[in-house]
């Protein structure tokens, strides 16, 4: 489960209530998707469930923030992985995952920008994981942006996606 842009929370016993304390008012969408052992999102047609729900009354203020912008109908991207801390041999492969929605990856299609540390790692128009291999030691920024098939980043608070790992050596 993905609660707006908050790391993933793995659930593996469905059968149990899933509980969020403490939510801000406002706007909110949780997306839910099965992931393999290995934490790779199962990109299958119709594996991805999408909720927008409002806490407390949802008007004025309360409604705003990235969930308030969510158009269900229009190109998203949900980042999954990677999220907290690798260390040792963990670290030697780091894969990047995300979710799409309402699109394709292709050459003359939608398009998604990888960036590591503010650096253009690569421009992915498959939807498969991708793997950073050797990062360094330290705090990483990951960012993922959906673009265009003209190379422009598609608008709304669900086209682009942002997450600090740590690697430990």
């Amino acid at each position: 489960l993905i609660l707006d842009h908050e790391p993933y929370r793995a659930i593996y016993d469905v059968s149990e209530p899933v509980l969020y304390e403490d939510l801000s008012p406002g706007a909110h969408v949780l997306f839910a998707f099965p992931s393999r052992a290995w934490h790779e999102s199962v990109k299958s047609e119709g594996a991805l469930a999408v909720r927008r729900f409002t806490v407390g009354g949802g008007g004025g203020a309360a409604a705003a923030g990235a969930a308030a912008d969510f158009d269900p109908g229009a190109p998203f991207l949900v980042y999954s992985r990677p999220k907290g801390t690798y260390v040792g041999a963990d670290a030697d492969s780091v894969m990047v995952d995300f979710y799409l929605g309402n699109t394709r990856l292709g050459p003359d299609a939608h398009t998604v920008r990888l960036t590591v540390d503010d650096v253009l790692e690569a421009p992915l128009t498959a939807w498969v994981p991708h793997f950073l291999v050797g990062l360094p030691a330290g705090e990483h920024r990951i960012r993922l942006e959906l673009l265009n098939a003209a190379g422009a980043p598609v608008g709304g608070s669900f086209a682009r996606a942002e997450a600090a790992i740590t690697v430990e050596r």
